[in-house]
C-alpha cells in the first residue's frame, strides 16, 4: 500500500505532491490517501469524502470507504480530483 498511497505509515504527518508514488494498474496517480476527495453524493446534508488522507490508516485506503462531511467543512486534508473527457484521435483511412 505504501508505494501506491500516502497514509499514516509512510507520509509523516503531512501531505505530498500529487504523482510521487506508483500509479494504479490503470495508470492513476494518488487514488487513495493524500487527500480526501469531495464527492458528489449526497448523504442527508452531507458531501461524501473518499479516498483517505495521509493521516489514514492503511486498512482505510478502500473503495468502499467513505466519511461524511456538511459542505462548507475546510481542511487540509480534503480536496477533489479534476476530471476530464478523453476523446481518442480519428484515425484517417486514406
Amino acid at each position: 500500500t505504501e508505494s501506491y498511497a500516502w497514509c499514516e505509515t509512510n507520509a509523516g504527518m503531512r501531505s505530498w505532491p500529487s504523482g510521487q508514488l506508483k500509479p494504479n494498474d490503470l495508470g492513476l496517480f494518488d487514488m487513495y490517501g493524500n487527500a480526501f476527495e469531495w464527492c458528489d453524493d449526497l448523504d442527508k446534508n452531507d458531501r461524501v469524502l473518499r479516498g483517505g488522507t495521509y493521516r489514514s490508516f492503511r486498512a482505510d485506503l478502500a473503495s468502499d470507504y467513505r466519511r461524511t462531511s456538511p459542505p462548507w467543512t475546510e481542511f487540509n486534508s480534503i480536496g477533489f480530483r479534476i476530471g476530464r473527457t478523453f476523446e481518442p484521435e480519428e484515425s484517417s483511412s486514406d
